[in-house]
């Protein structure tokens, strides 16, 4: 099944990244085909479309881990080459496992940034009293092992925190 794109959240169950695909995980029933050249295209010029009618520096996107990596590439290249190469991007994938997002993260020679989801769990953990030795903070983050590349966030929507 493919359908052309209707919606910010863009999400792909037949395409995402092998390592980091939860089973039958899809988000906002969404089922997008980007080997489709059609569907490819309009993502495509959605994203220059929407930058240059909102002026925008920078944008999030959701779920990556469920987006093919070459679509992303092509995401992020396209956007460079119409909007600027200094267009901010930055990848949601809510993965615990700083690891592997590293590895995740190197797919795109520093074309994008992450969020350090086990940073947002060490200081929430803090906060509850949990973890009262801010010395071990950043054990186990993100930002020790891609600290120029990590979005640091202590709520994201949707949260489980709530």
């Amino acid at each position: 099944m493919s359908a052309k794109f209707t919606g910010i959240m863009i999400s792909c169950r037949h395409h995402a990244h092998p390592s980091l695909v939860e089973a039958n995980e899809l988000r906002m029933f969404s089922d997008v085909d980007y080997s489709q050249p059609d569907v490819r295209e309009d993502v495509l010029n959605w994203g220059v479309w929407i930058t240059k009618e909102l002026g925008l520096a920078g944008m999030r996107i959701d779920a990556v881990k469920h987006i093919s990596s070459a679509f992303i590439k092509d995401f992020i290249d396209h956007i460079n080459k119409h909007c600027g190469p200094d267009f901010f991007i930055v990848g949601e994938n809510f993965n615990h496992d700083s690891k592997a997002l590293a590895k995740y993260m190197d797919e795109f020679d520093d074309r994008m940034y992450l969020y350090d989801i086990k940073l947002m769990y060490n200081i929430f953990d803090a906060a509850e009293g949990n973890k009262t030795d801010l010395c071990t903070i950043f054990d186990d983050s993100l930002v020790r092992l891609r600290p120029h590349r990590t979005m640091v966030s202590t709520l994201r929507h949707g949260s489980a925190f709530d």
